[in-house]
């Protein structure tokens, strides 16, 4: 198990870009993307299934975001965003 996760990149410049991804360890993974983006900001993080990832970022991206790449998104509402992934780990296992 682990951890499916929303960080803002560069919250200052762009407060809707956002990075999706799955860690084992959360906050040993938001270390790292410090390191590269020092101003990014942890959001959220939920329990999850390394197999869920993918599935997990096309749902919730699928209304309002645009991928800039690869685990990378512009979204018009992060709160939106959030919500759909607070839906999403509701109803699985």
């Amino acid at each position: 198990g682990g951890f499916f996760y929303v960080v803002q990149l560069i919250p200052e410049y762009n407060p809707n870009r956002v990075k999706l991804g799955f860690a084992g360890n959360v906050q040993s993974r938001f270390a790292a993307h410090r390191t590269s983006a020092p101003t990014a900001q942890l959001i959220k993080s939920w329990p999850c299934n390394s197999i869920w990832e993918k599935t997990v970022i096309a749902s919730i991206t699928r209304i309002d975001c645009k991928n800039i790449s690869d685990e990378v998104y512009d979204c018009n509402d992060l709160n939106e965003l959030v919500n759909r992934a607070d839906t999403f780990f509701t109803i699985m296992p």
